[in-house]
């Protein structure tokens, strides 16, 4: 988050991507610095000596740093004890790049989209709006979607915008630990795919623990078509659901479908007549 602020351009990557592909992106983005979870230092081990990075920082403490030939290596949070309090950061151009992010390669090699300081802003106004996000600063927000996907869909540089508590889930998806971190947080928006939310419904069904999404207002889903009957299944528990299409080159969001406050209470006799009355054709243009 704050190395926009510094003025150099931050590259997500994405670990599950074959070797040949980790090493174009940290090549062709001119990566310097890797930052990692300590479980991805045998992945980055295997392919030193192929890129030129001249510092590795592990988020996580010192003592949990494996044995690794990778130099220098540092630990995140020793650097944070050992960072001042105040820092007078540079003004970047607002059309400077901020941040990048390449695709996984699937049909092809991987290709990079950069996003620029502007784009950013902006994607955090929208989700701040009621119309859109519907972020306020009385809300807490957990983020299930993984940090390479596209700035985790701008969610944490919107929510730091709005002053909120945010919560993320960590590497790998367990619905169990989800209702736990819905519950011990108290997470009134979460985000992540449908079949995400499927899973932490269900769930919370069969182990009597739906009283343990009770803080919870939205789930805001994405990347995924959602089931109109998964939609009703959910606002069944007094949640409301935000359906979220969007594409990389658009940082990434362009649409966000919410229930009319005039429609939520109207009754739908079958699923049929619920994607009927729900689902409507948008369409998108881009103007340069």
């Amino acid at each position: 988050m704050g190395n926009p602020r510094l003025w150099c351009s931050f590259c997500w990557y994405k670990q599950q991507v074959v070797r040949n592909q980790i090493i174009q992106v940290i090549k062709h983005s001119g990566v310097k610095i890797i930052l990692t979870d300590a479980i991805n230092v045998p992945i980055l081990e295997g392919i030193k000596d192929e890129i030129n990075i001249e510092r590795y920082i592990v988020l996580d403490e010192e003592k949990n740093i494996p044995d690794t030939s990778l130099k220098p290596i540092e630990s995140y949070e020793s650097l944070l004890a050992k960072a001042q309090e105040e820092y007078d950061f540079p003004d970047a151009d607002e059309d400077s790049y901020a941040t990048m992010y390449y695709s996984t390669g699937t049909t092809g090699d991987p290709e990079g989209v950069r996003f620029t300081h502007r784009m950013i802003w902006l994607q955090s106004l929208k989700c701040l709006s009621p119309e859109s996000g519907d972020i306020n600063a009385d809300d807490v927000t957990l983020l299930f979607a993984p940090f390479f996907a596209v700035n985790a869909w701008g969610i944490p540089y919107a929510s730091t915008m709005a002053g909120v508590k945010q919560v993320f889930a960590g590497p790998g998806f367990d619905p169990e630990r989800a209702i736990n971190l819905i519950k011990n947080e108290k997470v009134t928006c979460s985000y992540g795919v449908p079949t995400m939310d499927k899973a932490i419904i269900e769930v919370a069904k069969m182990a009597g623990r739906v009283d343990d999404l009770k803080d919870l207002r939205y789930m805001h889903c994405g990347g995924g078509v959602l089931d109109p009957v998964l939609v009703k299944d959910i606002r069944a528990l007094g949640i409301e659901v935000a359906h979220m299409y969007g594409i990389t080159e658009c940082c990434p969001n362009i649409v966000t479908c919410f229930l009319r406050a005039e429609i939520k209470d109207v009754a739908y006799a079958s699923d049929e007549e619920y994607v009927k009355f729900k689902v409507h054709p948008v369409k998108a243009y881009l103007v340069s």
